[in-house]
């Protein structure tokens, strides 16, 4: 009986929630608004190191709080002796996952790093935002600094992905790489020199070719592909709060984990209002730019070895 009464109380307060957001678009913005402040920021204030960034608000987990993805990330980049190696081996790894034929992933960010580790660990085939977030739980395991990346279209639909990127720090060269999960690698200057987001798009702003170290074997998207997303999607917004565990199944809405079921159940973002007001997680502040579109010749091409030397490769 009393399973009856809970059943029947969250199908009554699903339907409220849907029938309130649906008839109010405005009030879905502002809830969006109230999650995820949006703040615009320049290219040069996005090269800040993590220590600048952290009295803007930017977080990440305790490495120790991923340790279940450790020791995969340490068997993964074994034998890797730059960034660039570790990089690629663990995007590599994680397309080597997939069974093929596999069911796509169902859910996003919601279902918790730890789920999504397992479901692509079973072969299940993530997306570009499953990818994503495993691939940054394991940079973060060893230690490593990564932001996350959301491209979409307008300001009006910054709260959703169209594509999900991310940025690691490389303390060594003092400087953001940006790495994309759905190319499965990296760019670099004539030199060699991994770029970030803001300079990948500098250059296709000018129209310049830019060399990719890519896996040919393991990606969804081919360079013309992700050219397009970046004309699509021109609006880049970054996270300041990455914490990733304040999202897995046995942390979110805190003291009243005991209901998780019921509040993960309610559409977006009414469980995010709930998880705000009740979990541990710091509001999620993002830094909004929108970059200069790629020039109509700008090409990403695939190399092994840029710049004929290369030594972060």
């Amino acid at each position: 009986m009393k399973q009856r009464i809970i059943r029947a109380s969250t199908f009554w307060l699903q339907i409220s929630c849907i029938v309130v957001l649906s008839a109010h678009g405005s009030v879905r913005a502002f809830l969006y608004r109230q999650l995820y402040p949006l703040v615009a920021v320049e290219a040069h204030e996005l090269a800040a190191p993590p220590t600048t960034l952290a009295a803007r608000g930017y977080l990440q987990d305790n490495p120790l709080e991923l340790a279940a993805f450790r020791a995969i990330a340490q068997s993964a980049v074994a034998g890797a002796t730059t960034d660039g190696q570790r990089l690629r081996q663990l995007g590599d790894m994680l397309y080597r996952w997939r069974v093929p034929h596999s069911r796509v992933i169902l859910g996003g960010r919601e279902k918790g790093v730890h789920a999504l580790l397992t479901e692509m660990q079973r072969g299940d085939h993530g997306l570009c935002g499953h990818m994503t977030l495993v691939f940054a739980a394991l940079w973060r395991s060893l230690g490593r600094d990564f932001r996350q990346i959301r491209f979409t279209a307008s300001e009006d639909a910054a709260w959703y992905a169209a594509h999900y990127g991310i940025e690691v720090y490389l303390p060594e060269t003092r400087q953001w790489l940006y790495y994309d999960m759905g190319l499965n690698g990296y760019a670099v200057d004539g030199a060699g020199h991994p770029l970030s987001l803001s300079a990948l798009d500098e250059h296709l702003a000018n129209g310049h070719d830019v060399a990719l170290v890519a896996s040919t074997q393991y990606q969804d998207w081919d360079p013309a592909t992700f050219i397009d997303v970046l004309r699509q999607q021109p609006l880049q917004v970054f996270s300041l709060n990455n914490q990733l565990r304040p999202l897995d199944p046995d942390r979110r809405f805190g003291r009243l984990n005991f209901a998780r079921d019921l509040f993960a159940s309610l559409p977006r973002p009414i469980d995010g209002v709930v998880d705000a007001l009740t979990g541990d997680a710091a509001p999620r502040l993002t830094l909004l730019r929108r970059p200069a579109l790629p020039a109509a010749q700008a090409m990403l091409h695939l190399t092994a070895t840029p710049g004929g030397q290369a030594p972060f490769l």
